[in-house]
């Protein structure tokens, strides 16, 4: 029996997911330069809490809906810290409410100019020399001294080298600017041609027309994003777009207002259903595993920012959308 004890008490390489407190977002944004309105109701972003577990734990967890176990490379990629992905989530919540303001403000018909400012990394290969180097929600800005400003620019100047050769890549990690060296590998389709194995997105340096501040209260990661943007727009719009209800919702968000998937939704649901809400808004490809945990909560899939207003808005274009 001791030995049991024991070994159940052991500390393993899991992390279990569980709902995580919800915000009313409209209290978290303040707007310089335009008259704001009073909406009533709430619109809570929604999150997941994470926790190193114990091997009792993570038994427990197998008979509890709310309570997902998962591997640590699920939440700490392979060669990399859990500091690094905490910079990282810190970084992409930041970007969230940058591109938030922007879709939101061009919905309502605001000029939002961007400008390219570099080359983000998505991910990276990890039989590449590269993975030693670079870290996800890095920006390259440089290779051999020349300047990148989108994935394309990265693509021609590695397409400059042979297989084998050495890259110098200029990056901005968090606040700091430093250079990192690495090697080419062959791609696997056509071996003479150079990559470096990342996986890439362009990342626009937005100029927003109004002042938006929005207080991340230490929560990381994109996924507040869509709710942000709904609401800045309801503070903006002479419509009260929440009328009263607690409105809950997940989804990363684009400076184009494209609504992305997140991850965590079943714990999103969960704690949408805790917070009393009277709907959930979910990106479209997560819509199944949403709609699966539902119970009576309705849930609607959206695929765009426009899309999620009119959820709010238009009741035969909710019905529509709505999980059956």
């Amino acid at each position: 029996m001791i030995v049991i004890l024991g070994v159940l008490g052991l500390n393993i390489p899991y992390f279990v997911l569980t709902p995580g407190p919800t915000v009313n977002v409209l209290k978290l944004i303040q707007i310089q330069g335009a008259k704001t309105s009073r909406p009533t109701g709430q619109l809570l972003l929604t999150t997941v809490s994470v926790e190193e577990i114990r091997i009792v734990q993570a038994i427990v967890g197998f008979f509890r809906p709310d309570y997902q176990v998962v591997s640590r490379a699920t939440i700490v990629p392979p060669g990399q810290t859990s500091g690094a992905v905490q910079v990282q989530n810190t970084q992409e919540m930041s970007q969230s409410q940058i591109f938030a303001a922007a879709a939101a403000l061009r919905y309502l018909g605001y000029p939002v100019r961007t400008d390219p400012a570099g080359a983000s990394v998505q991910d990276v290969a990890s039989d590449a020399p590269a993975a030693s180097v670079l870290e996800l929600g890095d920006t390259i800005v440089g290779v051999d001294g020349t300047t990148i400003r989108t994935s394309d620019d990265f693509r021609r100047a590695i397409a400059r080298h042979k297989v084998g050769d050495d890259v110098s890549i200029k990056i901005v990690r968090g606040t700091q600017t430093v250079v990192v060296r690495t090697k080419t590998v062959a791609r696997p389709d056509a071996p003479s041609q150079p990559i470096v194995g990342v996986v890439l997105s362009d990342l626009p340096d937005v100029h927003l027309p109004l002042a938006v501040r929005i207080d991340s209260l230490g929560i990381g990661g994109p996924s507040a994003g869509m709710m942000f943007a709904i609401g800045i727009i309801d503070l903006l719009s002479t419509s009260d777009i929440a009328r009263g209800r607690i409105i809950a919702g997940t989804g990363e968000i684009t400076v184009g207002g494209q609504v992305m998937p997140v991850g965590g939704v079943r714990e999103k649901v969960a704690g949408a259903k805790r917070a009393h809400a009277k709907l959930f808004i979910v990106p479209m490809d997560e819509s199944h595993e949403a709609c699966s945990v539902r119970g009576d909560l309705p849930v609607y899939a959206v695929n765009t920012l426009p899309e999620a207003i009119k959820v709010l808005t238009d009741p035969r274009f909710a019905a529509a959308h709505v999980c059956h």
